[in-house]
């Protein structure tokens, strides 16, 4: 695989995160991230994980739960894979610098136009389970009131006797 990324150790990117380092930690078991190793077997982060570890903080912000952000990672670990096996396929060395330009900016396109798209979708779907549910909540909520109020207008056995 043809790669220029960054090599950072974990204190480097955690302070680059404005994260510690044990919170990165927890995000790689969290999230299943497989981290490489040095020999030494220190953990050696490149800008992939750097930028899977801002997302995962960009969509804890937003208000995400712990359920999905663990599928917008997974899909979005998917499309960085996917943005790989694009580059290694491309035979740089056989084409000028504008025809890989042109490539690379194509590929790129295609592949975030369909990680977009499939992102939408996943919004779309959990907004559309939140508002069914919201809506089952609000028929529940309705039925229980006019239930209250059928039984306020019931004549009590007191009322029932003495004609109330």
């Amino acid at each position: 695989m043809i790669t220029n990324d960054k090599k950072y150790g974990i204190v480097e990117l955690a302070s680059l995160l404005q994260l510690n380092c044990q919170t990165l930690r927890k995000y790689e078991l969290e999230f299943n991230i497989s981290i490489p190793r040095d020999s030494n077997n220190n953990r050696v982060y490149t800008d992939k994980e750097k930028e899977i570890f801002e997302m995962i903080i960009r969509l804890k912000r937003e208000g995400l739960n712990l359920k999905a952000v663990k599928k917008m990672i997974d899909k979005s670990i998917t499309f960085i894979e996917q943005k790989e096996q694009t580059l290694d396929k491309i035979s740089i060395d056989k084409m000028s610098g504008s025809d890989v330009g042109i490539i690379l900016r194509k590929q790129v396109d295609e592949s975030l136009v369909s990680f977009e798209n499939r992102i939408q979708s996943q919004f779309d779907n959990l907004k559309n389970s939140y508002d069914e549910k919201f809506e089952q909540l609000r028929i529940s909520i309705v039925d229980d009131i006019k239930n209250s109020i059928e039984q306020q207008k019931k004549p009590s056995l007191f009322g029932k006797l003495f004609n109330r």
